[in-house]
């Protein structure tokens, strides 16, 4: 390693000694800008921060030497050789010859005559940005060159650290919020590293959850678990599964601040292969609509990675009872339009409620009759009734929360003092 390196990443431990996993943004900027050779300004048009922002600190995963970068994960040693290879030529000067380094086919096309209302050209006006292209009055040749070499030195990094990349991912799956804003600051990337769509069937499926989760408990994980080996059962695909605390702005009583249920959702899955906390909802204005989320959050993502695959909501028996059901003033309690989405262009996996013949509530509902392809139903073979609101009301009477819920989160409430929220008392 070499003593530039070294020297940088010391720097980033004087800057966080207690090893928090927060770094001043400049720090970050002065590393790319040490290892390039850059302005202030080129390195963090270089690396186009997409770190989650946190009292003017940008949260890193235990520093490694990684940068989450706008196009992926970086690592500055990979990044510092790349851009050794980097072959940028002297700027084109308006009224001189063309400088080495230029492509034939430049030097042949861009005579005086193209140079005579062209500024000098320098690595800042296209510093790796699509906007920078876009927008530059340079030479287009030159723009495209520089900015050709900059994306082959990122491409090159991140190909050197490919090897390294699925442990950091999965680390960085499990970065934790210190404060609402900083969720929203964070940009809910999608989560789609424990995604799996190797199928042998057509049936693929992303199940969803959306909930409160203050806290999550086992009786969550245990739903989504239940309710993916009824779909396989069924000939389906489960290619992985999301938890989505919702926003605070929902009102219920109960919900303490949102970074901390979307840190205990994903301390809860940290040892899950196909199941992931997406902070998506927490991360808007205020609250989301379920059909709304499940369509415009993960139904596009997952266009994305597989055109055929869809999501299936899990719930249990009383939300799709709720379907039928109407509010006080005579309203229905869901729209028209959301139970289209729900259950026409995605799907319901349904917990059956003892005491409630669900069969019974679809037969009798003309729309769940006319989805009831796209509802399944399952039995849970282990009776769990864990809820939120038991596991808060056995920790204000000072009981023990063992195995009641994943024992990251119960050290999570003690060590964050959830106790003494006033939502959980």
């Amino acid at each position: 390693m070499s003593t530039t390196f070294d020297n940088l990443v010391n720097r980033i431990r004087e800057d966080d000694p207690s090893r928090t996993g927060k770094v001043s943004k400049q720090v970050l900027v002065d590393v790319v800008r040490e290892l390039g050779h850059f302005s202030d300004a080129e390195a963090g048009e270089l690396v186009g921060f997409k770190v989650e922002l946190v009292d003017n600190k940008v949260q890193y995963e235990d520093f490694f030497g990684w940068i989450l970068g706008e196009n992926g994960p970086i690592k500055l040693e990979h990044l510092s050789e790349a851009l050794k290879g980097a072959k940028f030529p002297a700027p084109m000067v308006p009224g001189q010859p063309i400088p080495n380094g230029y492509p034939t086919d430049i030097q042949q096309s861009a005579g005086a005559e193209n140079l005579k209302n062209v500024p000098p050209v320098n690595i800042t006006q296209v510093a790796g940005t699509e906007s920078a292209v876009q927008t530059s009055e340079c030479n287009t040749g030159t723009v495209e060159l520089l900015s050709l070499e900059l994306a082959q030195a990122l491409q090159r990094a991140r190909t050197a650290a490919e090897a390294e990349l699925d442990s950091f991912r999965s680390k960085m799956h499990h970065l934790q919020y210190a404060s609402e804003a900083a969720i929203k600051a964070a940009g809910a990337p999608f989560r789609s590293g424990k995604l799996n769509f190797a199928a042998t069937t057509s049936k693929v499926v992303v199940l969803v959850s959306c909930g409160s989760f203050s806290p999550p408990t086992t009786f969550h994980l245990r739903l989504l678990e239940d309710a993916r080996d009824q779909l396989i059962a069924s000939g389906y695909h489960v290619a992985g599964g999301f938890l989505s605390p919702v926003h605070g702005a929902y009102g219920k009583k109960s919900l303490v601040p949102m970074h901390h249920r979307v840190n205990m959702v994903g301390l809860a899955l940290q040892d899950s292969d196909w199941l992931d906390v997406d902070d998506w909802e927490c991360a808007q204005e205020g609250y989301t609509l379920t059909a709304k989320v499940l369509k415009e959050r993960f139904q596009k993502e997952i266009t994305k990675l597989h055109p055929n695959a869809k999501i299936m909501m899990v719930c249990g028996g009383d939300l799709l009872e709720s379907f039928t059901a109407f509010n006080k003033d005579g309203t229905p309690v869901w729209t028209s339009e959301d139970q289209q989405i729900i259950l026409k262009q995605c799907g319901v996996v349904c917990m059956a409620r003892e005491g409630t013949n669900l069969d019974k509530v679809i037969s009798n509902d003309p729309l769940l009759l006319a989805n009831k392809d796209n509802i399944v139903i399952f039995n849970a073979p282990v009776q769990n009734n864990v809820s939120s609101t038991l596991v808060r009301e056995l920790l204000q009477q000072g009981k023990s929360l063992k195995y009641l819920l994943h024992e990251k989160v119960r050290q999570y409430i003690v060590d964050q003092d959830l106790k003494s929220f006033p939502q959980w008392q």
